[in-house]
C-alpha cells in the first residue's frame, strides 16, 4: 500500500563555507512546498556529486530527512564538506624555437563560490608570450544557460640568423653572408576573444 503523502517544508544545508546557497539549491529537483519524492531528491544528490564541489555525498549519509505525521511536511537536512576546488601550476624550460620561459596557470571550478570556472593562463618567455583568460557560467540569469568568454594576447619574436645559430651551436655570421635584407625577421601579435553559450533541450 502507498504511504501517506509528505510535503516539503524546509530544506538546510550546512558545511557549505565557499558554496552559495542558491547554487546547491538550483541542483535539487525537490524543492520546498513539493510533494516529496524519495527518487527525485536521490537524483539530487546525484547533480550535486556531478559538480565536484563537495566531498562525495551519499543519500542515506549526508541527508537528514525528518517527516512530520501532524502536518504531512517533512524537514530536509543536508551536511556537505567543501573539497579543494584550485589548480595551480608553474613550468618553464628552453626551447630552441620558444626560447627561455616561464609559465603560470590558474584554475577554479568554483570561483567565489557562484559555481563559475575561472581560468588564467600566462607563458612568458624570451621570445613568445601567450596570456589566456577565461569565464564561464554554469546558470546565467538563474537559467540554465551555460555562457561565458576567453580571452587571449599572444606575441611571437622570430629572428632567423639567431634560430639558426642557436640550432648550429655556433655564430655563423648570416647577416654578413646573405645581407640584411634576406634575413626573415618579423613579430607576429594577435589579441582576441571567445563568447559562449548553450542551453540544454531537455533534462
Amino acid at each position: 500500500d502507498e504511504g501517506k503523502q509528505f510535503f516539503v517544508r524546509r530544506i538546510d544545508f550546512s558545511g557549505n563555507t565557499t558554496t552559495r546557497d542558491k547554487v546547491i539549491r538550483r541542483e535539487l529537483l525537490v524543492q520546498e512546498g513539493m510533494l516529496f519524492n524519495s527518487r527525485l531528491w536521490e537524483l539530487s544528490i546525484l547533480r550535486l556529486n556531478r559538480l565536484d564541489y563537495f566531498d562525495k555525498l551519499a543519500p542515506d549519509k549526508a541527508s537528514d530527512i525528518q517527516p512530520n505525521n501532524n502536518d504531512s511536511t517533512v524537514d530536509i537536512a543536508l551536511a556537505v564538506k567543501e573539497k579543494g576546488k584550485n589548480t595551480i601550476g608553474f613550468n618553464g624550460g628552453v626551447s630552441g624555437l620558444s626560447g627561455s620561459f616561464i609559465g603560470f596557470n590558474y584554475q577554479t571550478n568554483n570561483f567565489m563560490g557562484r559555481g563559475e570556472t575561472l581560468t588564467f593562463d600566462a607563458q612568458l618567455g624570451s621570445l613568445e608570450r601567450n596570456i589566456l583568460i577565461g569565464l564561464a557560467h554554469p546558470y546565467m540569469f538563474d537559467r540554465p544557460l551555460q555562457g561565458g568568454f576567453t580571452f587571449f594576447s599572444r606575441r611571437y619574436n622570430f629572428n632567423e640568423a639567431n634560430q639558426a645559430n642557436i640550432f648550429a651551436g655556433q655564430d655563423l655570421r648570416l647577416e654578413e653572408f646573405l645581407g640584411g635584407e634576406n634575413i626573415q625577421n618579423y613579430r607576429q601579435s594577435s589579441v582576441g576573444f571567445n563568447m559562449f553559450a548553450s542551453y540544454p533541450l531537455r533534462n
